[in-house]
């Protein structure tokens, strides 16, 4: 009778988030042919609907939806991030081959790419690493040269300003970008915008006054540095997340979008404004998918750059393209050279190798995703909260090599790993 309940509570539960999903795509149709589409045509997202392209727009969501239902049963680190990557990424690139007209040969490696990143998911082992919780030290040092690294950045080039407005940050964030920092503190200052508030919690945990008082300063004197929101974000997730967070709560992810798309229709129509919809469906959503089209446009014709502006130029090896690629993308399609095209999962494979990339680029990332699983064993899943989205936003958004070797995703797992688990498991 226990299984038979079990089973009925599984249909039920995959029932009801496939009715989300498919409300969720609907939604978005809505806002893309309504709003974003009428906004922001001039920089490609125009309205070309016809019927077989709507067909086939539907036939690439609910044909996946199984994956979906997989996620949602085995609740962990990887599922959580993927089903991220699915709301954020995958189910808006549908609504723009439903739009868009885009080519054939598009909308086959897109579907390609997804269903080899569900399948591999699915059928890739756990990673078994042996942890050494005891050993406290390396998470010790790893906590001072953050600290050290922020302060430092702080002092030498801000003066230890501290910055109260979460909206006037553009000033700051151009004034970051022109500073002469080492590429090593660079990378530790990347890495503590998403670690520092980890760390916070473990010491709040421990009931340490003085050192989580000092970390909240140093947290505020690195919002000071760039105005980055992110940094402030991570902290308000991570507090949050801490006491409301279970890895099988990631799939109410396709509600909140759902709710938040929802809503900003209502802003449009009531009250005639689009803050949440250029926010939310423009920039978070529909802007990325565009990106993946842009970027295959261009090097469907163009030689690939097989990692070279990446970790080989390192070796001294050329990229056969002079100018930043981000840049370039933002130049030729949205006519601004200043504007950085970053994005991540099917441009990333695609524009490095191509269809190869396709294929190969999925099992990568799923690998990635299960040693960060591993490294992370024990650790309460509300302090993983934090990494969860930071990991997903990070690759959602740029390269996984500049992901790991940038932005802190390979230090992240190293403290992970160290974080001692007393109290915290």
């Amino acid at each position: 009778i226990m299984m038979a309940n079990s089973g009925e509570k599984i249909i039920y539960s995959n029932f009801i988030v496939s009715i989300v999903i498919v409300i969720y795509r609907i939604i978005l149709d809505y806002s893309y042919v309504s709003i974003v589409s009428p906004l922001y045509s001039s920089n490609g997202l125009i309205n070309f609907y016809t019927i077989t392209n709507y067909v086939i727009s539907w036939l690439f969501l609910l044909s996946l939806i199984p994956f979906i239902w997989q996620l949602n049963k085995n609740h962990s680190f990887s599922n959580s991030v993927l089903l991220i990557f699915t709301a954020i990424s995958m189910i808006p690139t549908t609504t723009l081959i439903a739009y868009m007209n885009l080519e054939a040969k598009f909308v086959i490696l897109n579907y390609i790419y997804w269903f080899c990143f569900y399948a591999y998911n699915a059928l890739f082992p756990q990673i078994k690493i042996k942890n050494s919780f005891e050993t406290k030290k390396l998470f010790y040092v790893i906590c001072f040269l953050l600290c050290f690294t922020v302060v430092y950045i702080s002092w030498k080039y801000t003066g230890f300003r501290f910055h109260w407005n979460i909206v006037d940050v553009y000033d700051l964030r151009f004034e970051e970008r022109e500073l002469d920092i080492n590429v090593l503190l660079q990378y530790l200052h990347n890495a503590a915008s998403v670690l520092l508030p980890i760390v916070l919690i473990y010491f709040i945990l421990n009931r340490n006054k003085i050192v989580s008082l000092l970390l909240m300063t140093i947290i505020l004197l690195n919002f000071g540095i760039g105005g980055r929101k992110s940094v402030l974000f991570s902290l308000v997730l991570t507090v949050v997340g801490f006491y409301f967070y279970q890895y099988r709560r990631t799939v109410f992810v396709f509600s909140l979008f759902t709710v938040i798309n929802l809503i900003g229709l209502l802003e449009f129509i009531v009250i005639k404004t689009n803050f949440i919809v250029a926010i939310i469906s423009y920039r978070l959503l529909f802007l990325p998918a565009l990106l993946n089209y842009h970027y295959y446009d261009f090097f469907k014709n163009n030689e690939l750059d097989y990692f070279r502006q990446s970790f080989l130029r390192w070796f001294n090896i050329e990229s056969p393209y002079k100018d930043n690629i981000a840049f370039m993308i933002g130049g030729m399609y949205y006519g601004n050279y200043e504007i950085r095209g970053n994005n991540g999962l099917f441009t990333d494979a695609y524009y490095n190798m191509g269809i190869m990339g396709i294929i190969l680029f999925p099992l990568i990332l799923v690998f990635i995703l299960r040693l960060i699983e591993s490294v992370s064993k024990g650790i309460k899943e509300g302090m993983m909260f934090v990494v969860v989205f930071s990991v997903g936003l990070t690759l959602l958004s740029t390269t996984f090599t500049i992901a790991l070797l940038n932005n802190g995703i390979l230090l992240m797992m190293i403290m992970l790993y160290f974080l001692p688990r007393r109290n915290i498991a």
